[in-house]
């Protein structure tokens, strides 16, 4: 098979995948894979024997398979069919990727097979694939019509915006989020005006997804009259079940300016989750309110060191005398990224105590990475 026929092949799958199920596998209830023994024999052997992961009964071995032919990048093309035919996948699952990795290192992450093939899909960027994608946003499907958003804000082709905002009135929530959020991607103007009206939706998911795309596309939205009604319901969502919704309620919040929102955040820097804890971390630091020193402060002893790092750079946002020698300790952290930040952030402060720990630590320290921080900061 020619160049020529397999790019036929692809694009004529990938049309019709959607819409073809596996009826006679239970685990494959949301998947709209092709025949397995139509893959092509003549692709490359990596990824042919990914793309038969994708047909595995364990989750896991299929969210791995998506994950890694995002690796092979614009190569991993022949894939883009079956990447289709797993966007429905929403079985939960975690991968990890070193290990020494526990729950609570940020190597371990919690996803989906579906997600991972959105994130693929939008890698390979191929732009074949728009018209199949928006015609899934119409699939009985839930879990399709949400992998369908994911893969349109990942690969952002501005012929998805008027799906997306239609989508935006979807009967289920995770769908309206998804097209909110891949409307923010996009950044296209023509969404704003519907991403405001779905902001008047009373439950805070339909909030909380297009105040994040607005901040995207247009972050005077804040100021607006939607932006402050749509407070009470982010601050509920800090303590729903779901970490990833908690972590987002958090970004929401820091881009409000809204002083209530303060002590809510300084709280959520001590979630169970690191990812959220290190939303709120950002968040407090770009709003500099001086409240929330002192549990920033306490946040640079935090195990998880993207934690550390992010506290780090909030406290230089501070703009106080109080958070020059808590930095000048963290600039002994054992992650160099930690010590990075750090250094920036003793810069920020312009105080005279940090001189000689900065030189101290441009003459000693190994890493290059670190070094030219000091020198910065210096």
């Amino acid at each position: 098979m020619n160049k020529r026929n397999i790019i036929n092949c692809v694009t004529t799958i990938s049309i019709l995948c959607l819409f073809m199920v596996m009826a006679s596998a239970s685990y494959a209830k949301k998947l709209y894979l092709p025949p397995q023994e139509d893959i092509p024999a003549d692709i490359s052997t990596d990824i042919k024997g990914l793309i038969e992961k994708l047909y595995s009964s364990e989750p896991t071995e299929r969210g791995y398979a998506a994950y890694d032919l995002g690796r092979i990048g614009k190569r991993a093309a022949p894939a883009v069919p079956y990447l289709l035919g797993v966007l429905g996948d929403d079985s939960s699952i975690r991968l990890t990727f070193d290990k020494k990795a526990t729950d609570k290192d940020p190597a371990t992450i919690i996803t989906s097979a579906g997600i991972e093939a959105a994130k693929t899909l939008g890698k390979i960027r191929d732009s074949r694939v728009v018209k199949p994608l928006i015609d899934a946003l119409k699939y009985k499907d839930w879990e399709v019509r949400w992998g369908a958003t994911l893969a349109l804000g990942e690969i952002r082709d501005r012929r998805a915006v008027l799906p997306l905002i239609t989508i935006l009135r979807d009967k289920d929530p995770e769908v309206r989020w998804g097209a909110a959020d891949a409307l923010g991607k996009i950044g296209d103007s023509r969404a704003v005006k519907p991403l405001l009206s779905a902001m008047k939706e009373e439950d805070w998911m339909s909030q909380l997804g297009p105040s994040l795309a607005l901040d995207k596309i247009n972050p005077s939205w804040r100021s607006s009259k939607e932006a402050k009604e749509a407070v009470p319901n982010f601050l509920e969502a800090l303590h729903n079940d779901d970490e990833r919704i908690r972590g987002n309620a958090a970004s929401a919040l820091g881009e409000t300016g809204d002083s209530r929102v303060v002590e809510p955040l300084i709280a959520a820097v001590k979630d169970p989750s690191w990812e959220t804890r290190w939303k709120a971390a950002e968040a407090l630091g770009k709003m500099g309110d001086q409240r929330a020193i002192k549990p920033l402060i306490e946040a640079l002893k935090d195990e998880v060191s993207p934690i550390r790092e992010q506290a780090a750079w909030a406290l230089g946002k501070m703009n106080s005398v109080s958070v020059v020698e808590p930095l000048i300790a963290t600039l002994k952290d054992p992650d160099l990224k930690v010590r990075r930040v750090a250094a920036l952030a003793l810069g920020e402060t312009v105080d005279k105590r940090a001189i000689k720990p900065l030189i101290a630590l441009l003459n000693d320290d190994s890493e290059p990475y670190v070094k030219s921080a000091a020198a910065e900061a210096l």
